[in-house]
């Protein structure tokens, strides 16, 4: 089983508060307690995380799409899931055409801006909290409380 699919079309997602990578390996994510920081856990596989995750594809979140960039190899997806309140975003290769990574949080919320440099994916969600994701290192991301 994956954990994150794109049938015809549509991607779906058995995970929350997760970073899934192209080997079908993750991170889970849990953000601090009365803290804008995150926690990330090491990487695990599918065979040693039974509990974790959406066993039963059919009950898979639905990703919508809400913004797409892309730069000269790479485009940027992201949005949110079926699942109240889950932000997304995701890296594809457009060399090959797959998946680098996918972050999903339950305290993404739907985004409003998206932006792509050569290092970094740039993401504000509707409640003016940007998220500042390193393109080859999506564990590292920050986050940073937006006044306006």
């Amino acid at each position: 089983m994956e954990l994150f699919k794109e049938i015809e079309g549509e991607l779906r997602c058995g995970i929350e508060d997760a970073i899934i990578y192209e080997n079908n390996t993750f991170r889970k994510v849990k953000r601090i307690e009365n803290s804008k920081k995150y926690e990330v856990s090491e990487i695990k596989t599918l065979s040693n995380s039974i509990g974790e995750f959406v066993e039963d594809e059919e009950n898979f979140t639905y990703l919508d799409t809400y913004l797409e960039r892309e730069n000269n190899k790479l485009k940027v997806i992201a949005g949110a899931t079926s699942w109240e309140g889950e932000g997304f975003v995701a890296l594809k290769s457009l060399d090959t055409n797959k998946f680098s990574w996918v972050l999903i949080l339950s305290s993404m919320e739907k985004p409003i801006e998206l932006k792509i440099n050569l290092d970094f994916i740039t993401l504000e969600n509707e409640l003016n909290i940007n998220f500042v994701i390193p393109i080859n290192e999506p564990e590292n991301f920050k986050v940073e409380f937006l006044e306006k």
